[in-house]
C-alpha cells in the first residue's frame, strides 16, 4: 500500500548503489552483482587489514574474515567517503 510513498527513497538508493558500484569498478574492484542495500568486496586474505583501515577512517563495515567486506549503501556524503577510501583499488 505504501509503494508510491516509498518509491522516491528506493530510487535514491538505487541511484547511490549504482554510483558506488561504478566508482569502485572504475578503481579496479571486481564486485558481485549488487541488488540489495549493500555492496560486497571480495577481499580474501586482505579482509582484516582493510576492515581496520576503513574503521580508522571512521567507516563502519561488516567484515567476513578471510572472505570479504560488506558495505551498506548510505547517504551521498557517506558513500563519497567510501569511494575516497577505496579509490586506489583493491590491495595487492
Amino acid at each position: 500500500d505504501a509503494a508510491e510513498a516509498i518509491k522516491p527513497k528506493i530510487d535514491r538508493h538505487i541511484t547511490e548503489r549504482t554510483r558506488v558500484v561504478e566508482g569502485l569498478t572504475a578503481a579496479g574492484w571486481h564486485l558481485p552483482d549488487a541488488q540489495a542495500n549493500f555492496v560486497y568486496l571480495p577481499t580474501g586474505q586482505h579482509t582484516e587489514a582493510l576492515h581496520l583501515d576503513l574503521e580508522r577512517q571512521g567507516l563502519v563495515t561488516r567484515p567476513f574474515p578471510g572472505q570479504g567486506i560488506r558495505i551498506t549503501i548510505s547517504t551521498p556524503d557517506d558513500n563519497d567517503r567510501v569511494l575516497t577510501a577505496l579509490g586506489t583499488g583493491p590491495p595487492s
